[in-house]
């Protein structure tokens, strides 16, 4: 073979490694990117991993060397494929290692990565060049043609990805993934036989180069789309596991909240019961203390701040919420007729107007504008259904995320299951609820079934 042959065929085997590495890296992207957290000098880690994954797939050449050159001492071909199995198995760890460097994972969240980057990847491989270049052109494309199909393929399935596991792993720290030794070790295994899996298949498929396996090729997109959607069931899964359980410890928090403050209302009312005594008492005696009716005035001002809905739950709430606006120069009006909310738990009113209106109380006593610090509520019953109705002021634009608000704190793990857990208490009960913004009002409209 003359030089410049020498050097067209190293160029192509160049090109393909490169097409490998990066599709993997690509894939790889898309399901850490929207969700799991940057380690410093993100850009520049990124950048310099790629670059390290292209000059170490450059070393393919010194490989493919030594496999000739095997060939030419008649050693047994397999042994030539095993070491093409161990340089492709390399190049799957090689791309996992550049999202460790450049991605806040742990290991088995990284193995979950590495196992459904590469079964989205080998689908491209099986459609773009089993199926279209060696199934339905025979094998006869230019090289560039071959990569031009392969990066088309590689932008559609890229595509489905995104759009399939971005709306679970979105605005997330890390994956559900749970990190434990087990999970690590499981998934590890069943990304060894899945690579061994795809090798096999993929060598009865093309066996001679010129005919193809359709048997093989078959089998091996079916193994893949079954990787992934086990993948994607078990990430989703996680997602419920994990949100149901925060959802839990926010109304088991809610109900120590509510257990505290009736007890502190408890006291106050036994306290005004013991002010009147001595209110009567100074009457009788003429003696006037002046520090002890400052404590009268400041106690009297509690209890009139209290909030009288009909519905002990309710009342309860709502005075503290009045009381936690009152210190923050916010106005809060209430029109509730209680008799509404007659068929729903006293936890789920606490849980329901709680979330609705600590929200609303953490974003209004941010406005500096005084004018511009209320929130009002109302719940009335109108027909068959009880109508609730909850707004407050707002500047900007709001960012909505399956029918909800996404949340705008740092700590998105934790914050944003407010929101759901309003809608699961409305949709418990048979009802709907809707968040929107209009005319710099932030508003959420319930509406829940009276039976």
């Amino acid at each position: 073979m003359d030089n410049s042959g020498y050097i067209f065929n190293s160029t192509i085997y160049l090109l393909d490694q490169y097409r490998n590495i990066l599709s993997l890296i690509a894939l790889e992207l898309i399901f850490t990117m929207p969700s799991v957290r940057r380690r410093s000098h993100f850009v520049a880690r990124l950048v310099a991993g790629i670059a390290a994954g292209l000059a170490v797939a450059s070393l393919y050449l010194f490989v493919l060397d030594f496999m000739q050159s095997l060939t030419a001492l008649a050693i047994d071909y397999s042994f030539v494929h095993v070491i093409s199995v161990l340089w492709y198995t390399a190049m799957v760890a090689l791309a996992g290692m550049l999202i460790y460097f450049c991605f806040d994972v742990n290991p088995t969240e990284l193995v979950w990565i590495m196992l459904t980057a590469y079964a989205a990847q080998h689908i491209i491989y099986v459609i773009a060049y089993e199926c279209l270049v060696m199934g339905f052109f025979g094998h006869q494309l230019h090289i560039l043609l071959r990569l031009l199909i392969y990066f088309v393929v590689a932008l559609v399935i890229d595509t489905i990805m995104y759009a399939v596991f971005s709306p679970i792993i979105k605005n997330r720290e890390h994956l559900y993934v749970h990190p434990s030794w087990k999970n690590c070790l499981m998934l590890s295994m069943v990304l060894v036989v899945f690579l061994a899996s795809t090798f096999i298949n993929q060598y009865n498929a093309m066996g001679d180069m010129q005919t193809l396996n359709l048997f093989s090729v078959a089998s091996d997109f079916i193994n893949c789309v079954f990787v992934l959607i086990v993948q994607y069931m078990s990430l989703r899964t996680s997602r419920i596991n994990v949100e149901k359980e925060t959802i839990e410890k926010l109304l088991e928090q809610e109900k120590r909240q509510y257990e505290a403050f009736k007890n502190a209302v408890d006291y106050i009312n036994i306290k005004c019961h013991d002010l009147k005594r001595e209110i009567r008492l100074m009457m009788q005696t003429g003696e006037f203390d002046e520090s002890y009716f400052e404590d009268i005035t400041a106690h009297i001002a509690v209890y009139e701040s209290f909030i009288k809905t009909g519905n002990e739950t309710l009342d309860l709430l709502l005075t503290d919420q009045n009381l936690i606006c009152i210190q923050n120069g916010i106005s809060l009006s209430c029109m509730v007729d209680a008799s509404a909310l007659a068929r729903m738990g006293n936890r789920d009113i606490f849980s329901l107007f709680g979330n609705m209106l600590d929200n609303a109380v953490e974003y209004v006593k941010q406005v500096p504008e005084q004018e511009k610090r209320f929130i009002r509520l109302f719940v009335k019953p109108k027909g068959s259904m009880t109508v609730i109705h909850q707004e407050n002021y707002f500047e900007g634009e709001l960012s909505m995320s399956d029918g909800l608000p996404e949340t705008t704190k740092r700590n998105n793990a934790y914050h944003g299951f407010g929101m759901q857990s309003m809608r699961r208490i409305v949709e418990h009960y048979g009802g709907s609820i809707r968040v929107s913004v209009s005319d710099r009002m932030f508003k959420i409209d319930a509406i829940i079934p009276n039976e």
